[in-house]
């Protein structure tokens, strides 16, 4: 059914309906993006290089040194180890 054929309780409900899915999909990338990072920094930890890491992400070493090394470096300090 196209949105223009929907009667207006029905696009209620469906705007309703993908406002949840758009509010779940964020909640998803959120713990995603927390679990990469927690992923990243035990890789760092282990001694792998940004090069294999960035391979991973699909994206440049520098990218992902530029995103996820402040993130390692920031809860190293907060442990009182120097990154």
């Amino acid at each position: 059914m196209q949105p223009a054929e929907l009667a207006p309780r029905d696009t209620a409900t469906a705007s309703s309906q993908v406002l949840e899915e758009i509010r779940d999909a964020r909640v998803a990338q959120q713990e995603a993006e927390a679990e990469l990072a927690t992923l990243i920094a035990q890789a760092v930890g282990l001694g792998v290089g940004w090069p294999q890491i960035a391979a991973q992400l699909g994206v440049t070493r520098q990218a992902a040194r530029q995103q996820y090394q402040r993130r390692h470096h920031g809860s190293a300090n907060r442990h009182g180890r120097v990154a």
